[in-house]
C-alpha cells in the first residue's frame, strides 16, 4: 500500500478559493435543459464535462483527506499499480476518477464501488461515485452516494456540493416518473387511485393583462400547501404534477381542461384533480372560478367561485380551499388546521407576484433566473418562508446545473 506521506498534500482552501469556487460556477452557467423533450433519448444535460472536472477541484481541496488527482493518461500506470496491490482503495479511487474523466464510466463505477466498500468514505470516492452513477441515470444509487457523505463528511465545501447534486438528482427523478406514467398509462385502470389524494394544476389565466399571469402559479402552489395542512388528504407534490405536464408537452390553455384533468389524474393516480381559472374583472378585480374533477368517474365534483379586488386576494383564496375541503372532497378540518391554512399568507400582493415568477421560470428549468424571483419576494416580505425555502433549492440547483456530469 502506498505510503500516506508519498501521497500530495491537498490544504484547506482559504475563503478566498471558496468565493472564487462559488464565481466560477456562476459565471460559467449555461442554458439549462432540466426535462427530457419528447424525441430525446437521454435525461443528461449536455454541457462540458471538463467544466464540472475543474469547478470541483476546489471543493475537493477542503477535504480532511484527499486522494491525488489523476488524469486519463495515468489509467495504464494506476492499472499496473493496482494489479500490484488490489486492496489498495486509494489507487482505485484514483483509478475511477481517471476512468470517469475518460468516459469509461462502467469502469469507473465498478473501480469507485470496490474501493467505498472496501471501508473508503473520503469526499472524492462518494462524489466521482455519485457522479458516475448519474452518468449511467441510476439516481437512487448516485443519491445513496451523496447521502452518505452527508453522514459522514467534514468538508463544508464539499457538504454543499453533494447538496447540490442530490437537488438536481430529484428534478431528474420527478422527470424519469413523468415519463414512466405516459408509458405504463394504457396499463392503468380507473380503480388504480389513492383515496383521498388530490393533484392541484396550475391555474389558466384568462385576461388581456399580463401583470396577474404569475398568479396562476402562486395560487395553485397556495392552495396545494393548504390542502396538505389536513391530516385527511393525501397531496401531490406540486414538482411531481409539473414534471408530467411538462412530460405531455402541455401549454397552459390546456391545464383547466377536464380531459386534460383526466387523464393527468390517472397517470397520477389521484383521486381529486383541482382545476381553475383566473380572470380578471376590470382594473384591480380577480374572479377564480375552481372546477374539482372525480379521476374515477372523470366527472366533476363541483365548481366553486369567488371574486374580489386584488387586495383581498387571500381571503378569496381561503374561503375557496375551506368550500372545496368541506363541500366536494367531504373533509371536516380541525380548528388548528383551519387557523393553519389561515397563516399560510404573506398580504404582500407584490411578493406573490414574484414568487409566482419564480415558480414559472422554475418550471422551464431557468433556476438562476427562479432564484433571483424568490429572492425578490423573500425581500418584499421577509417572513414569506415558502419564497426562502424555494430560493435555497433553486439556488442549489442552479449551482448544481453548473457542474453537471453531461
Amino acid at each position: 500500500m502506498l505510503a500516506q506521506s508519498l501521497l500530495p498534500k491537498f490544504t484547506q482552501p482559504s475563503a478566498g478559493m471558496r468565493e472564487d469556487f462559488s464565481r466560477a460556477l456562476r459565471v460559467t452557467s449555461l442554458r439549462s435543459l432540466p426535462l427530457r423533450s419528447p424525441g430525446m433519448k437521454s435525461t443528461r444535460l449536455c454541457r462540458p464535462r471538463n467544466l464540472l472536472v475543474a469547478s470541483l477541484s476546489f471543493a475537493l481541496g477542503g477535504c480532511a483527506f484527499s486522494i491525488p488527482e489523476a488524469d486519463p493518461a495515468d489509467i495504464p500506470r494506476l492499472e499496473e499499480m493496482l494489479t500490484a496491490d488490489p486492496e489498495n482503495t486509494t489507487i482505485q479511487v484514483q483509478l475511477g476518477m481517471a476512468q470517469f474523466k475518460g468516459e469509461d464510466f462502467e469502469a469507473s463505477r465498478g473501480n469507485l464501488q470496490a474501493a467505498v466498500d472496501g471501508g473508503n468514505e473520503s469526499g472524492p470516492a462518494l462524489l466521482y461515485l455519485g457522479l458516475v452513477q448519474e452518468e449511467l441515470e441510476e439516481w437512487g444509487a448516485a443519491r445513496d452516494a451523496y447521502s452518505r457523505y452527508l453522514d459522514v463528511g467534514r468538508s463544508a465545501p464539499l457538504i454543499e456540493v453533494m447538496r447540490q447534486r442530490l437537488q438536481l438528482i430529484a428534478q431528474r427523478v420527478l422527470a424519469r416518473q413523468a415519463q414512466a406514467a405516459l408509458a405504463a398509462e394504457s396499463q392503468l385502470a380507473d380503480t388504480d387511485v389513492t383515496p383521498r389524494s388530490v393533484a392541484v394544476f396550475p391555474f389558466r389565466y384568462e385576461s388581456n393583462n399580463p401583470d396577474y399571469e404569475p398568479l396562476i402559479y402562486a395560487l395553485a402552489d397556495m392552495m396545494t400547501t393548504d390542502f396538505a395542512v389536513s391530516n385527511a388528504l393525501i397531496v401531490l407534490e406540486r414538482a411531481q404534477i409539473q414534471s408530467l405536464l411538462n412530460e405531455m408537452a402541455l401549454t397552459d390553455a390546456g391545464y383547466a381542461e377536464a380531459g386534460t384533468g383526466a387523464r393527468a389524474g390517472r397517470m397520477l393516480q389521484a383521486e381529486h384533480v383541482v382545476q381553475g381559472v383566473l380572470t380578471t374583472l376590470g382594473q384591480d378585480e380577480l374572479q377564480i372560478l375552481t372546477d374539482v374533477l372525480n379521476v374515477p368517474n372523470a366527472t366533476s365534483a363541483g365548481v366553486e367561485t369567488a371574486s374580489d379586488e386584488l387586495v383581498n386576494l387571500f381571503d378569496m383564496e381561503k374561503d375557496l380551499v375551506f368550500r372545496i375541503i368541506r363541500d366536494r372532497l367531504g373533509v371536516q378540518l380541525t380548528p388548528a388546521e383551519e387557523q393553519a391554512i389561515l397563516d399560510n399568507r404573506t398580504d404582500n400582493v407584490l411578493a406573490f407576484l414574484a414568487y409566482g415568477r419564480g415558480l414559472r421560470q422554475k418550471d422551464d428549468g431557468n433556476y438562476a433566473a427562479a432564484q433571483a424571483e424568490f429572492e425578490q419576494a423573500q425581500s418584499l416580505d421577509p417572513d414569506f418562508s415558502a419564497a426562502a425555502s424555494q430560493a435555497v433549492e433553486t439556488g442549489e440547483i442552479a449551482l448544481a446545473e453548473t457542474t453537471t456530469t453531461g
